[in-house]
């Protein structure tokens, strides 16, 4: 991984697993970032379940049957839906 693409991996993590904290505060979460074709950092986030297994949760949409999360998101797609998911976050804490 060169250095450029090292610090983005980093950035993007970083990002990632601060919301996730803000986001789901109870939740054990591991993220997990790689270096794709075209020189594409990538993400993926790993939940530890109680019985110790992870699971790698996928992107959906709130109120689908499977977990909220990211995965395969550049840095750039990241940041924007990283903004959108904490805008609904808070309207939802001011509404109530």
């Amino acid at each position: 991984m060169a250095r450029g693409t090292y610090e983005e991996a980093a950035a993007l993590q970083a990002l990632i697993q601060s919301n996730l904290r803000l986001l789901y505060p109870s939740q054990k979460t591991e993220v997990v970032t790689y270096d794709g074709e075209g020189n594409n950092v990538y993400a993926c986030v790993v939940c530890i379940r109680s019985d110790g297994e992870p699971d790698i949760l996928v992107q959906g949409n709130p109120g689908d049957n499977h977990a909220y999360a990211l995965l395969n998101s550049a840095l750039e797609q990241v940041y924007y839906k990283t903004m959108q998911l904490l805008g609904e976050k808070f309207k939802k804490t001011n509404a109530q």
